[in-house]
């Protein structure tokens, strides 16, 4: 079977997506080249995930950085056609997960290298105790150094000074670099926040919402832009091209759509069929639509639930 010819350097720089390119290539050919169809075609009950021949191409060309779950169902599948000289499942999982989460923090890779060094054992930690990765952003973060305006940020109590936060980061920019600091300064501005796991202790209650009732809050939200904008579903999925939207959620985005079904699904939801669609058509729904969700306290009654949408509602757009 023929290759799958890999993008070249002008599109997909070396790096750590590029060298994770290069191992799938690999380990395509240990298994003889086999079609995407063929890949796509293997199933197992432990597989996280399915695939789809489009899909298989564009991952092992370097067009697009899968979720994990995606990745690590390619490898089984891949692992699984190499009959002749088989490889170890579990190994190559493990191989290709340090290289997965290498690309998948790309964008400030630097420095989660610099001080998480070995990506297979958690870049980011577990959510409930502290890495150091964690502390490094944590620094990097202004908010926890100054009052910012209540209409932009909820209030809270700076815990560093100004002075101590411009001495951290400067050597923080020392050790790693203005590029990576920058680059880890805009993930966090983006959204990148460090979040306890635990109860808020002060029961301030500060941005505080049962994960139920922001999901219903969402949801009605969607439906009522929907019913009001018959079209807006399609106008928001093609501004995805010139918007800025962080690369994980156009591979989400992109996978999602590889699967007909769910497309056709999701373009053709409305507030009357939404209670029976798939999960994946309303996330995909919820992708198209939403850029962020901002939580605010619980005294701001209905209004504590806030939804950036990617394109502004029709009623509020200016000729």
């Amino acid at each position: 079977m023929p290759r799958i010819p890999m993008l070249g350097e002008d599109t997909l720089p070396p790096g750590p997506h590029r060298d994770l390119v290069v191992a799938l290539q690999e380990i395509h050919a240990a298994a003889g080249w086999p079609s995407t169809r063929a890949i796509s075609k293997v199933d197992a009950d432990e597989f996280p995930a399915t695939l789809s021949h489009e899909r298989v191409r564009t991952i092992i060309s370097g067009k697009t950085l899968p979720r994990w779950e995606t990745l690590e169902t390619l490898v089984r599948a891949l692992v699984h056609l190499t009959g002749s000289a088989p490889r170890a499942a579990a190994i190559e999982v493990q191989r290709f997960m340090s290289l997965w989460k290498a690309a998948y923090v790309g964008e400030y890779g630097a420095v989660e290298q610099l001080v998480h060094p070995n990506p297979a054992d958690g870049v980011h930690g577990d959510g409930k105790q502290w890495v150091s990765s964690d502390i490094a952003r944590l620094m990097v973060n202004p908010i926890y150094a100054i009052e910012i305006d209540p209409q932009l940020a909820w209030p809270h109590e700076p815990i560093v000074s100004e002075e101590e936060w411009i001495a951290v980061n400067l050597r923080m920019i020392a050790e790693v670099g203005p590029e990576s600091f920058l680059r880890t300064l805009l993930h966090v501005l983006k959204g990148g926040w460090v979040a306890g796991a635990d109860d808020d202790e002060d029961g301030d209650g500060h941005a505080e919402i049962d994960a139920e009732a922001l999901d219903a809050t969402v949801a009605e939200q969607v439906l009522r832009r929907i019913g009001e904008e018959p079209n807006v579903l399609g106008r928001s999925a093609a501004a995805l091209d010139r918007l800025e939207v962080p690369a994980e959620i156009l591979a989400e985005v992109e996978e999602l759509e590889s699967d007909v079904l769910v497309l056709r699904e999701a373009l053709a939801l409305t507030p009357d069929n939404w209670d029976d669609a798939t999960p994946q058509a309303q996330r995909l729904v919820c992708l198209y639509l939403i850029d962020h969700v901002i939580v605010g306290p619980p005294e701001a009654g209905t209004d504590q639930v806030e939804i950036i949408w990617r394109i502004a509602p029709t009623d509020t757009v200016s000729d």
